[in-house]
């Protein structure tokens, strides 16, 4: 043994010495090895009973709940030294954690000596933790820097630094594993409830972790139903079925089937639109490619052109919304003065944006309209997009 490390341990046994009291009983159980020990010693030491805890807070005292409890002499040579140095396992079955020395008991118990100076220098000297991903150390007495373990159930000491935590549940959120994030420690089967994903995440990450909940314990209701549109993200109760199973979201409006969770189908049973979807794909894809949205914000209902037309009317009496657009350049034709509630056909000003082929048609008018900008109420989204759409396929582009 150095002579630094036997320094060490006789500093550590004259502690352990000054804590033996009388012993009561002549048979005991240890605390440590469970050994029931008979001997005729009138001595022994209670410094593991009185003046040693985990983190935890175990109190052998109360969890064998007897008073023939000590610490047989085998186990009480190193003790005081493994307790200080942070290598002495907690007493109770199944706790990992470390037990440490309670400086405030010691200094009451023993007074202002210049060995329990000395001891305690080797406490505070070993009173820190290594982060096993990062190891950085951080010191155990300063609670800033504390972190407990990554749940109240695990029965082992932290073992990584707050900022690895985070990482480490914000890797398990972005990756999908946001419903079993169990505690780094291989040892452990214990899993992160909401409240540890709170204390230890970044809140961006905890809302979105919020969420996954949410929806998750919502798709458990048995009448709630998600949108079967991705787009969408609305989910709902759908309170009555009855016959028709088509319900109809409160945000996109889309149909939707309560049985199948997707696309509303009336008139079909659940099996034959899944038989017909393949062929309803080449249909969807074909109108695509003949057909152009209606611009007008709410609606975007599909238009086809007939020859000789370029004035789209999205007719009401098909569900339209009662607008006129230009097909090539999908600009909204203003409504002329007085002719508010007119459908005729002299009922707009045909003018155009600048550029568009159709300017200069029989109709128009000679003045043109300024590009609408992103955000304007009056048109949707990406208005004068038309993914899929073959130009020139639906007829004509040209006047007759």
């Amino acid at each position: 043994m150095a002579t630094d490390d036997f320094e060490v341990w006789k500093i550590c046994w004259e502690v352990n010495l000054l804590f033996h009291t009388t012993i009561l009983c002549s048979a005991y159980k240890c605390i440590f090895c469970k050994k029931s020990e008979t001997s005729n010693r009138t001595m022994g030491s209670d410094f593991a009973l009185v003046a040693a805890r985990c983190s935890a807070n175990h109190d052998p005292r109360v969890f064998e709940g007897s008073s023939r409890i000590g610490v047989c002499p085998a186990c009480e040579i190193d003790l005081v030294q493994n307790i200080a140095e942070r290598k002495q396992v907690c007493f109770k079955d199944g706790c990992r954690r470390l037990m440490m020395a309670v400086k405030y008991t010691i200094k009451q118990r023993l007074g202002q000596k210049e060995i329990v100076e000395k001891y305690l220098a080797i406490v505070h000297k070993n009173r820190f933790f290594e982060c096993n991903t990062c190891f950085c150390e951080l010191s155990l007495d300063n609670p800033e820097e504390w972190v407990r373990a990554p749940t109240s159930k695990c029965v082992h000491d932290a073992i990584t630094c707050r900022d690895c935590l985070a990482r480490y549940i914000e890797d398990a959120v972005q990756s999908n594993r946001w419903h079993s994030i169990k505690c780094p420690d291989a040892k452990c089967e214990e899993k992160l409830d909401g409240r540890d994903v709170h204390q230890f995440a970044p809140p961006e990450i905890f809302r979105r972790y919020d969420e996954n909940v949410t929806r998750a314990n919502l798709s458990k209701m048995p009448n709630f139903r998600w949108c079967y549109y991705l787009g969408c993200g609305n989910g709902q109760i759908v309170n009555s079925r009855g016959a028709q199973q088509e319900w109809r979201c409160k945000r996109c409006t889309r149909m939707n089937c309560f049985d199948c969770k997707h696309e509303g189908h009336p008139g079909e049973t659940c099996a034959q639109h899944e038989q017909l979807k393949p062929h309803r794909a080449n249909n969807e894809n074909e109108v695509r490619r003949i057909s152009k949205r209606c611009p007008k914000n709410g609606c975007g209902r599909r238009i086809y052109k007939v020859a000789g037309c370029v004035h789209m009317f999205c007719d009401p009496k098909y569900d339209g919304c009662g607008i006129k657009f230009c097909w090539k350049c999908k600009v909204i034709f203003p409504k002329k003065a007085g002719q508010e509630s007119s459908t005729g056909y002299s009922a707009w000003d045909y003018k155009h944006l600048q550029g568009c082929k159709f300017i200069n048609g029989r109709f128009e008018a000679a003045s043109t309209l300024p590009r609408p900008e992103r955000g304007d109420p009056q048109y949707r989204d990406d208005w004068d997009q038309d993914p899929g759409y073959e130009e020139g396929n639906s007829d004509s582009e040209q006047w007759i």
